[in-house]
């Protein structure tokens, strides 16, 4: 009896070994079958380079706007003010543009006033953020940088 009950505990663990050796081969080859197919220099469009940028919400102050300038991929438009809201700005990026993105900063409003920061691409909504300002009036905002292309393998 001593020696079946062996013989079984020994079985178990043979059968545990070969799970774990065939559970870690799968996983082996499941990252080697996605290996890179595409050409490390290959980007796919992700978005339409027809961009709108909308602020909209309360702001009593005076807003200072960057976004990323059309014409230079490395550089972002000086502070565009407005104290008006809504405000929207629609640009076509020429194709050398990689990126874009859109930031506020803004002082003299009052506490706890809110403005919402949207970008659309072909009118279609592909980013928003909300700012809301400090107990100073001060306001600060900024959207998450927007790619027009990616490169499948990164």
């Amino acid at each position: 009896m001593i020696m079946q009950l062996q013989n079984l505990s020994l079985k178990i663990k043979i059968m545990k070994n070969i799970i774990y050796i065939l559970f870690f081969l799968s996983v082996f080859i499941l990252f080697i079958s996605c290996s890179n197919e595409l050409p490390a220099d290959h980007y796919i469009q992700r978005f339409s380079r027809n961009i709108s940028f909308k602020i909209i919400g309360e702001y009593s102050g005076e807003l200072s706007i960057s976004y990323s300038n059309p014409n230079d991929n490395h550089g972002v438009t000086p502070g565009e003010i407005t104290t008006v809201l809504p405000w929207q700005k629609d640009i076509l990026y020429n194709e050398s543009t990689k990126l874009t993105g859109l930031s506020i900063k803004g002082s003299d409003g009052l506490p706890n006033e809110i403005v919402q920061l949207l970008i659309y691409a072909d009118g279609e909504l592909i980013e928003t953020e909300f700012a809301i300002a400090d107990e100073n009036g001060k306001i600060y905002g900024e959207t998450s940088i927007i790619y027009f292309y990616h490169n499948p393998n990164n």
